[in-house]
């Protein structure tokens, strides 16, 4: 009884662990299939980027569709101690050259970097469904 106990908890533990690297794996895969995708059918997923910069030959569109959420085990989700007061949305930035998107990154709202333990979660997966 003592074995299984111990081997149940270690099984417990490993999925909790595990939740959080599940959700981000799962999240770049969607990502990596945004890389490509054009500008058309990114608005179409988006819909119109809240600001829109010419960098050279590429440019950056913003977009203020992301959730931010802390990276830990599920069990410390509800308590947030990650950056507590720092919840609430985050940008998600698509830079485009002539191919379409070549890159995808996150800010906080005005353009800081996320902090320290905070994931910035926004539609990818429905977005590349349009590819």
């Amino acid at each position: 009884m003592g074995k299984r106990l111990i081997r149940l908890a270690a099984a417990l533990a490993m999925f909790v662990a595990a939740g959080p690297a599940i959700a981000a794996e799962v999240d770049q895969i969607a990502q990596s299939r945004l890389i490509g995708i054009s500008a058309k059918k990114l608005r179409a997923c988006l819909g119109p980027p809240a600001e829109r910069r010419a960098v050279g030959y590429e440019s950056i569109w913003t977009f203020s569709v992301g959730t931010l959420m802390g990276d830990g085990p599920v069990f410390l989700f509800p308590l947030d101690l990650h950056g507590i007061g720092a919840g609430g949305g985050c940008d998600v930035r698509f830079v485009l050259d002539r191919y379409g998107v070549s890159q995808i990154y996150y800010t906080l709202p005005g353009g800081a970097p996320l902090p320290l333990g905070k994931l910035c979660s926004f539609p990818a997966e429905a977005c590349a469904a349009l590819r």
